[in-house]
């Protein structure tokens, strides 16, 4: 997994044992020790639990290293992963966001079958939004993809150019299958580690449940056109709308205390208007049913 410092503060390394099955299906693998390294430097070492996971905590941080190594044998194959290492600043607000049709225009067929990066085009503004925001908040990738998929994630947002922040995915498939429990069981334990992510950006309804139900800001992308309005969530018709809400909010949306307020319904927030005939062109309606 990839994991973060804060301000040089201790955290936890951790990897999975598996084995690979078809479909991307994998059974967890318990009782196998896993070494951790950083820079060369072994770190620990820590059994993987029944849910073939190992971790082991790094008390502090010295130095700047950007990456960590864990080893294990099994069968006698020898095994190496590598988590990304980020370093984010204590106070500073975090927003997690959604990747699947929230930023990616994803093929999942060819995401799973291909080996090409490039399968899925971004969605459009979506890079340049982020990268305006990245400015002022600390970007958390949070999707349901299993975590086999975990590397070509990473490697998808890079060579877009997205900006770089850890990647949180779905232990396995059947967490994939039931993305509304999985994401309010990680934001659950994200937030009790990051309590300064407040803010959550997706496109499906299990998304904004799970934000609010971690009491977080809900926004809502509606990247496939069709609209519905949640009273405890921001919709916004496209990336360039929600950049021009966060600049037209930054004052609330970046101070915590005003924040909490805005969650708990005891502050506005002001929303841009969008003009007439551009929303209409972006706005499907739902065919009449007798009696409209």
């Amino acid at each position: 997994d990839d994991t973060v410092t804060m301000n040089g503060g201790g955290m936890p390394l951790v990897a999975y044992v598996g084995r690979s099955h078809m479909l991307g299906l994998r059974s967890e693998l318990e009782h196998i020790p896993v070494t951790f390294f950083i820079e060369g430097e072994k770190i620990g070492t820590n059994q993987s639990d029944g849910e073939g996971r190992a971790a082991v905590m790094v008390p502090d941080m010295n130095g700047s290293p950007n990456a960590f190594k864990a080893r294990a044998r099994v069968g006698g194959q020898s095994l190496e992963a590598t988590g990304r290492i980020f370093q984010w600043q204590q106070g500073r607000g975090i927003i997690a966001v959604d990747i699947d049709h929230t930023i990616s225009q994803t093929n999942y067929r060819r995401l799973v079958l291909k080996e090409r990066v490039a399968v899925s085009p971004p969605v459009p503004g979506a890079r340049e939004t982020l990268a305006v925001l990245a400015k002022d908040y600390q970007i958390l990738y949070l999707t349901a993809r299993p975590r086999f998929l975990i590397e070509k994630t990473r490697e998808w947002l890079a060579y877009y150019g997205f900006p770089p922040g850890p990647v949180v995915a779905a232990p396995g498939v059947r967490d994939a299958m039931r993305q509304l429990r999985f994401k309010q069981t990680i934001l659950r334990q994200l937030r009790e580690r990051w309590p300064d992510m407040r803010i959550g950006i997706g496109n499906r309804e299990s998304d904004i449940d799970a934000y609010a139900y971690n009491r977080m800001l809900p926004l809502i992308i509606y990247t496939d056109g069709e609209q519905e309005l949640h009273s405890y969530a921001v919709g916004l018709i496209n990336w360039r709308v929600a950049q021009q809400f966060f600049e037209a909010n930054r004052e609330i949306l970046t101070n915590p205390a005003r924040l909490d307020k805005v969650i708990d319904g005891r502050l506005m927030l002001l929303q841009p208007l969008i003009p007439y005939e551009a929303a209409k062109s972006h706005y499907k309606p739902k065919p009449f049913e007798r009696g409209d």
